[in-house]
């Protein structure tokens, strides 16, 4: 067996491999760009949504501290009521024992007796 010669002009592989390389490179740099392009447009979207939510999130506490202040006009308010009530309640007691003692002397006192 005889071994076959290849001739080869290595000038000329070298020259295809770097055409090669050179076209697999700017494929890679495309897609990169590509997906470089797609993760800014999802993280402005994403920003976007952020602020958005951040905007909600300052209306709550606008309203929140709305209602803390009615809360605490609602307290106030109650406690007048309460007070109030009180002061309902001892007027009938003094009411009431009026009535009785009114009764009681009514009966005692100015009954004409037998």
């Amino acid at each position: 067996m005889t071994n076959p010669k290849i001739e080869v002009d290595i000038a000329e592989l070298l020259n295809k491999l770097d055409s090669k390389l050179d076209s697999s490179l700017a494929k890679l740099d495309n897609k990169i760009d590509k997906y470089q392009n797609e993760i800014k447009e999802e993280f402005k979207a994403t920003n976007a949504h952020l602020e958005k939510i951040d905007g909600k999130v300052d209306n709550i506490d606008k309203r929140l501290a709305i209602v803390e202040t009615n809360q605490g006009n609602m307290k106030e308010q109650i406690s007048k009521i309460e007070n109030t009530q009180k002061n309902q309640i001892w007027a009938l007691i003094g009411l009431l024992g009026t009535a009785v003692l009114g009764t009681l002397a009514k009966v005692l006192f100015f009954t004409p007796k037998p």
